[in-house]
């Protein structure tokens, strides 16, 4: 339950932070560059560097392609890396993450554009 209303409570940062992080991760237990990802992907090394850096968000075909890639569903990238185990071991838990997560990420998107319009 502390971690659900964690979740909730996440603010944009906090969101942007874990999706750097988490891709960090990935791409580093594939022991990869973020050039070798960023070609994987069909990326720019830059674009993976300002994601990774928390300067840039990915766009969402962007991030889909990077899921594809490590075979992993979205909501992974979302989660501190230690809950995730605790996160998909609680059914109700993990039907929330698949319920809510699109919402939550568009959210973010929604917030992220409109801050680079002003």
């Amino acid at each position: 339950r502390v971690l659900l209303i964690h979740f909730l409570t996440m603010t944009e940062d906090d969101i942007q932070k874990r999706l750097s992080d988490n891709i960090r991760k990935y791409r580093k237990l594939k022991n990869m560059t973020q050039g070798e990802l960023a070609k994987a992907v069909g990326m720019s090394k830059e674009a993976i560097k300002s994601i990774e850096s928390g300067i840039n968000w990915p766009s969402k075909v962007s991030l889909s392609k990077i899921c594809n890639f490590f075979n992993i569903d979205i909501y992974r990238l979302f989660l501190p890396t230690d809950d995730i185990k605790i996160f998909e071991s609680v059914p109700e838990m993990r039907q929330f993450l698949f319920d809510n997560i699109k919402g939550i990420i568009s959210d973010a998107y929604k917030d992220f554009q409109q801050e680079k319009k002003e």
